[in-house]
C-alpha cells in the first residue's frame, strides 16, 4: 500500500541531474565541475529511506526503499534552523560548497580570512547564480514536457509539427 504521507526523497539519479543543472558546481563558466565528487559524496552520505512513489520519485522495482536523503524537514520553521542544518542533506550541500572553494583564487589574506572569503564566494555563486539558473532550466523543461504531452508525445527524427513551424 502507498503511504501518501511519506516524505519525498532525493535519490542519486535526480541528485546527479540537479548537479548537472547547477553547472556541475563549477565556480566559473567552463571551469572544473564537481559531478563525480558530488556523486561520490552522495553515495557515502546517503541512507536507506522510504520513497513516496506518488511524488514521482518512487520505486520502479517494487522496492519502496532506496538510498537517498529524506526531504521531510524541508518545511521546518526558521526557529528550528540549527536543527535543520544538522540534517544529512544540508550537511551534503555544506560539503559541496567546500569543494567549490577549491576553485576560488586566493586573495592574499590570512588563513582564516581566506577561508571565509572562499566560502562566501562559493555560496554566492551557488545561491545567486547556479540555483536561479537551475530553476530557469526546470521551468523551461517543464514547459517543454507539457508541450510534448499536449501535442501527443515526442517528435520522431526529422518530424516537425505544424504549431512549431508557425512559432
Amino acid at each position: 500500500p502507498e503511504n501518501i504521507n511519506a516524505p519525498v526523497t532525493l535519490t542519486r539519479s535526480p541528485f546527479c541531474r540537479l548537479i548537472c543543472a547547477l553547472s556541475g558546481l563549477s565556480m566559473n563558466a567552463g571551469g572544473r565541475t564537481w559531478l563525480a565528487k558530488a556523486a561520490e559524496l552522495f553515495d557515502t552520505m546517503s541512507t536507506k529511506v522510504y520513497q513516496n512513489s506518488l511524488s514521482g520519485t518512487g520505486p520502479t522495482s517494487g522496492n519502496p526503499y532506496a538510498f537517498g536523503f529524506s526531504t521531510a524537514y524541508a518545511t521546518t520553521p526558521q526557529s528550528k534552523l540549527p536543527e535543520l542544518l544538522q540534517l544529512p542533506l544540508c550537511k551534503l550541500f555544506g560539503r559541496l560548497i567546500l569543494l567549490m572553494t577549491e576553485d576560488v583564487q586566493n586573495v592574499g589574506n590570512g588563513e582564516a580570512e581566506e577561508r571565509v572569503y572562499k566560502e562566501t564566494q562559493a555560496k554566492t555563486r551557488l545561491f545567486e547564480k547556479l540555483i536561479p539558473q537551475a530553476e530557469a532550466y526546470a521551468q523551461e523543461r517543464s514547459l517543454y514536457v507539457a508541450r510534448q504531452i499536449r501535442n501527443g508525445g515526442p517528435l520522431k527524427q526529422g518530424e516537425t509539427r505544424r504549431d512549431e513551424m508557425e512559432a
